[in-house]
């Protein structure tokens, strides 16, 4: 009788392990490629991106090797295995996000989808009759099902530049000081977007609160009364919505951190933004948000001039504050991360705009 061999239980990787891990291959490719610029870009007799990597001894980092060949032949992100690895590095990314961003931590609970090659993604509505009880031997209801197209989700990116100067890509910090940048040129963007009222355009996806149901606030004198009235009538507006355990409430810091004081036993999440204002709290189905994350790009250049705006850039061309990379010795390294989303109906979320606790 042959003895079988027992299977262990395959071990999970760390989320924390993997988005150090994800975010150290960003920083080491932002390097090469910053590196690769101050040494004069693609000349006969120039060292490709992996050489770099290969005198830093990071060759052997496979993210750091998938992101600087797509940096190095940008046609692979559209195929379909090269695109599925460089999304997931944008999925991490974003989770690396998540100490600084309450919308990163959302979008991480949320129903998250893929384009698949498709210009826009369009949710189902559906709507339709419910099961019943049945007798034995009795006939079972027919259910017709109507469906109607939702609202859209269309691809939109989260871009920045960063400046660097030669000393910090050579200088032994260089790593920390990347990564830095990179988590500080995204993370508020992100909050600020999608805890908005800004309708959808051509750069960006809606505000989850457009359409969002208005909740008046409690007028409670008593704060700890006020707090528990108002968060049960943001989890009543949305009730048709809700499932186990799938509402969040965002709030601005301090009404964020009194909730987790005073009621440190709800069992749903409570996120914090500094990109909420003062005294607002939302509430959201959490089923009710789709996003849709591609793969993260980067870029590096030094031969550049460019605008140093950080807030709504004027056009190319126009007036405004100059700097050539070459003739102060810096590099710009760009970052540009594919996020998108939709709420699938309005009424799914509710907020509560001025609080009295």
């Amino acid at each position: 009788m042959n003895a079988h061999t027992r299977q262990g239980i395959p071990l999970r990787p760390d989320p924390d392990a993997l988005g150090e891990h994800t975010m150290r291959s960003l920083a080491r490719a932002a390097i090469c490629l910053g590196q690769h610029a101050f040494e004069g870009g693609w000349t006969p007799s120039a060292r490709t991106y992996l050489d770099i990597a290969q005198d830093r001894g990071w060759r052997d980092d496979p993210g750091t090797a998938l992101l600087l060949r797509a940096a190095q032949n940008p046609a692979m992100t559209t195929q379909t295995n090269w695109a599925a690895e460089l999304a997931q590095v944008g999925l991490i990314f974003l989770a690396v996000l998540r100490p600084m961003s309450a919308g990163a931590q959302l979008l991480a609970r949320c129903l998250q989808l893929s384009f698949d090659g498709r210009a826009k993604l369009t949710l189902p509505a559906i709507t339709g009759g419910a099961a019943q009880w049945v007798g034995e031997g009795q006939p079972i209801p027919v259910l017709r099902l109507t469906a109607a197209a939702g609202p859209s989700i269309e691809p939109h990116k989260l871009a920045a530049i960063v400046e660097l100067t030669s000393e910090m890509v050579s200088g032994s910090d260089a790593e920390a000081m990347v990564r830095t940048a990179l988590i500080d040129a995204s993370a508020g963007a992100l909050d600020a977007s999608l805890f908005s009222s800004t309708a959808a355009d051509a750069l960006r996806p809606a505000g989850i609160l457009v359409g969002a149901t208005a909740v008046t606030a409690s007028t409670d004198t008593i704060k700890s009364e006020a707090m528990a009235d108002d968060l049960a009538k943001l989890a009543g507006a949305i009730a048709p919505y809700v499932g186990n355990n799938s509402i969040a409430y965002i709030a601005s810091p301090a009404q964020a951190v009194r909730i987790a004081i005073c009621a440190d036993r709800l069992p749903f999440p409570v996120l914090m933004s500094s990109a909420i204002g003062s005294g607002t709290v939302i509430a959201i189905a959490m089923n009710a948000l789709a996003s849709v994350i591609e793969a993260v790009r980067l870029d590096a250049a030094k031969s550049v001039s460019v605008v140093e705006v950080d807030t709504s850039p004027p056009a190319i061309g126009s007036a405004g504050p100059a700097r050539s990379a070459f003739q102060t010795d810096t590099m710009v390294i760009r970052i540009k991360l594919p996020v998108s989303w939709a709420v699938r109906d309005p009424r799914a979320v509710a907020y509560i705009p001025g609080t009295t606790w």
